[in-house]
């Protein structure tokens, strides 16, 4: 692998984290602000559309950032808790009203938190691979 290459993995994670982690902002401050938002003319920030919009967005930015990094470090865990986070962030999502608001908000917090730590890992694994790398096989685990 390639410096640039990495650097792009480390920018995928990057992007990652902060969309997963606007994803838990969004989802707790929202109906704190929920009476503010028309005010100022953000009221789309509460539908669904944005949710959706939001959790796609994280799956367009998991595959790439898994999908370049699990070749590296093949480290079946991390794509695991990458599924398990974008599971329960689509549960919450697509369940079209079927869950109470708690339930979709506490879907959405822990599944944005198990991404940005699928994030976290994949960016750390990619990187004691390629600079650690001592044997081809060294990152089979």
């Amino acid at each position: 692998m390639k410096i640039g290459e990495r650097s792009m993995i480390g920018r995928y994670d990057g992007l990652g984290m902060t969309a997963s982690t606007l994803c838990i902002a969004h989802c707790v401050l929202t109906p704190l602000a929920i009476g503010l938002l028309p005010a100022v003319g953000l009221s789309f920030l509460a539908g669904e559309e944005m949710h959706r919009f939001l959790v796609l967005a994280m799956m367009g930015i998991a595959a790439l950032s898994f999908g370049l990094g699990y070749p590296i470090h093949r480290r079946k865990h991390v794509l695991g808790l990458m599924a398990a986070g974008l599971g329960l962030l689509a549960w919450a999502v697509f369940s079209d009203g079927r869950l109470s608001e708690a339930w979709e908000t506490g879907l959405t917090i822990v599944g944005g938190m198990v991404m940005v730590s699928a994030h976290w890992l994949n960016r750390g694994f990619c990187r004691s691979c390629v600079v650690y790398r001592v044997e081809k096989s060294c990152c089979d685990g």
